[in-house]
């Protein structure tokens, strides 16, 4: 996929010739003619074509971060639970070719970091409670992909539920939380 830039210049790019196609199309001044040999109605669509495209390849533009806001968003308003989000934050970053390889959480936090081998992201929930139940989520996610991603995963959900001090606390607060959430934990095939 490309980078976001090369959408960004792209897409500049193409609005503006196609706005000097279309200002070309529409001058009978002989001192502005660009292109002499084009029809005008040829010029005038060309010119449509070129801006339609540089508006799409800016819209395409937007980055991972803002549609990571608005994912986390949806979840912090309820449109989505846990298991929703994180498959939507999956399929965003698939997108651009990353692939969710961990996660970490600590209790204390809003602050759910999602880990891939290209770089981690952060997404911020309303509360400690959501932001728990995303990165269970993610979690989830994480194992899907690859089960020996356990070993990239830390949550520390509290004092007694932890991956790496309290494993069987957790193990319980992992269980209650797939539970909840069956229909779509199952749907992920772990």
């Amino acid at each position: 996929m490309l980078p976001q830039r090369a959408f960004v210049i792209s897409g500049l790019a193409f609005v503006f010739i196609g706005f000097i196609i279309l200002l070309n199309s529409f001058q009978t001044i002989t001192a502005f003619v660009i292109l002499e040999d084009i029809d005008d109605k040829i010029g005038y669509f060309a010119g449509i074509w070129f801006v339609v495209v540089g508006i799409l390849l800016l819209n395409a533009s937007r980055t991972i971060y803002e549609e990571l806001g608005d994912i986390v968003n949806g979840y912090n308003h309820g449109k989505v639970n846990p298991i929703r989000a994180a498959i939507e934050t999956r399929n965003a970053l698939r997108r651009i070719g990353r692939e969710i390889n961990g996660v970490r959480y600590r209790g204390s936090e809003q602050g759910v970091t999602v880990k891939t081998a290209q770089g981690a992201y952060s997404l911020r929930a309303e509360n400690r409670e959501r932001a728990a139940e995303l990165a269970l989520g993610i979690y989830e996610i994480a194992l899907s992909n690859n089960p020996q991603n356990d070993r990239n995963c830390e949550l520390h959900l509290s004092k007694r539920a932890s991956t790496k001090d309290h494993r069987k606390g957790f193990l319980q607060e992992e269980e209650k939380f797939r539970r909840r959430y069956s229909t779509d934990v199952n749907s992920l095939g772990r």
